[in-house]
């Protein structure tokens, strides 16, 4: 918003300043009944959290993710299409490796996700996600190359 501000898109945004730091006050209470780290904490590059979560093999696929949702030519040559009300890799790479990883990669990350959930909610899906994440892995590894 102070950017905004600075281009000359809006001249008063002192009201969706206070806003933003009403709802960041209600997320840091929420945090600290959960006992969850503050938004306030330093934060950690991709690569870090990579590291820390024993996703390093998948830190080249996020990086290709990023360009391919903000552009570039990277996105243009594996760009996505929708198919049928699915989102898919578009055929400008016939490449089964980038295929699969990218699909794999996608997968993973969505039961990262789930998982890192179940843990903050306190539902009991850990042991039932973290087998799937095992055969997700199993099956990029078996994948026709």
């Amino acid at each position: 918003m102070h950017e905004a501000k600075r281009l000359g898109l809006d001249d008063d945004v002192d009201t969706i300043i206070q806003a933003l730091d009403d709802e960041r006050r209600k997320i840091d209470r929420y945090l600290s009944r959960r006992g969850l780290p503050h938004r306030s904490s330093p934060r950690r590059s991709y690569a870090d959290l990579a590291m820390r979560y024993g996703r390093k093999d998948d830190l080249w696929t996020y990086y290709l993710s990023h360009e391919m949702v903000h552009g570039s030519d990277a996105a243009w040559l594996y760009r996505r299409k929708k198919v049928d009300g699915t989102v898919a890799l578009s055929n400008r790479t016939t490449d089964a490796q980038i295929l699969t990883a990218a699909a794999a990669f996608a997968i993973r990350s969505v039961l990262h996700s789930a998982r890192a959930a179940s843990d903050m909610f306190g539902w009991n899906a850990r042991d039932l996600l973290e087998g799937i994440i095992e055969q997700v892995a199993l099956l990029e590894e078996n994948a026709p190359v």
